[in-house]
């Protein structure tokens, strides 16, 4: 069996009352429609953490060296030159 922990929060009546509605009307309890809100909440809040957009140390360089050395040659036709020494 999966452990479990108990929150309790505080809801003003308004809130409190919506989501009853939601939950009859979803045929739902409101223990199970507070625990879909919360999952849904969780998930929304963290739906970016596996991003590499959001991984700061690619995008702030620290990731993976690239090559543009050869740039120039692919969008202008042009051939680096070479220092001739």
């Amino acid at each position: 069996m999966t452990a479990t922990k108990v929150v309790q929060t505080r809801l003003d009546l308004n809130l409190y009352e919506a989501l009853q509605r939601t939950a009859d009307g979803q045929g739902l309890t409101l223990q199970d429609a507070a625990r879909e809100a919360i999952r849904r909440w969780v998930i929304e809040e963290t739906s970016f953490a596996g991003s590499p957009l959001f991984n700061f140390n690619i995008v702030l360089g620290r990731g993976p060296r690239s090559d543009s050395s050869d740039d120039d040659s692919v969008l202008y036709g042009r051939r680096k030159r070479r220092n001739s020494s």
